[in-house]
């Protein structure tokens, strides 16, 4: 092999060792990653899945703990289906094993209730302003905390469905 094949595979590597770092190996793209797991197991409405993203010490901005989250999280999955969700402006800062992720959510859903009505009830949400405080625990990105955000904290308002 001549020596500007072996340069270019060389550099070819390198670049896709960057690639694959960045994108898949970084702690934003971790976390990033664990946000994007959980909608699927939302959208999959495995709620088991779901609340193993919460840490055993998380407690939200109203004082619900991830006993009490378990909960809603069942309750909700038992009233819809067909979920569908987005997140938007999302925005992830890591600082060693801790993180934040400031969001808004756009989706739908249907009401089980109206299924067989020969109306179903699909509707479309907005919940904006969302922080989640993670961390990192045994390799896995947990959440610990959320809470609403402020629009003028954040600078940013509600996107438009």
């Amino acid at each position: 092999m001549n020596r500007r094949r072996m340069i270019l595979l060389i550099v070819a590597a390198a670049i896709a060792a960057v690639a694959v770092y960045s994108c898949y190996l970084t702690p934003k793209a971790q976390v990033e990653r664990s946000l994007k797991r959980a909608i699927d197991d939302i959208k999959d409405q495995n709620a088991e899945k779901v609340i193993a993203y919460f840490a055993d010490d998380f407690v939200d901005s109203f004082g619900f703990t991830k006993d009490q989250w378990a909960l809603v999280v069942a309750a909700s999955m038992a009233q819809w289906t067909d979920i569908e969700i987005r997140l938007v402006q999302l925005q992830i800062e890591v600082d060693g094993d801790k993180a934040t992720a400031k969001f808004h959510v756009v989706g739908e859903a249907t009401r089980v209730a109206s299924l067989g009505s020969g109306l179903p009830d699909r509707q479309g949400y907005r919940w904006g302003n969302i922080g989640l405080q993670l961390v990192k625990r045994d390799g896995k990105w947990l959440l610990v905390g959320w809470s609403n955000v402020s629009a003028k904290a954040w600078g940013v308002g509600m996107p438009e469905l």
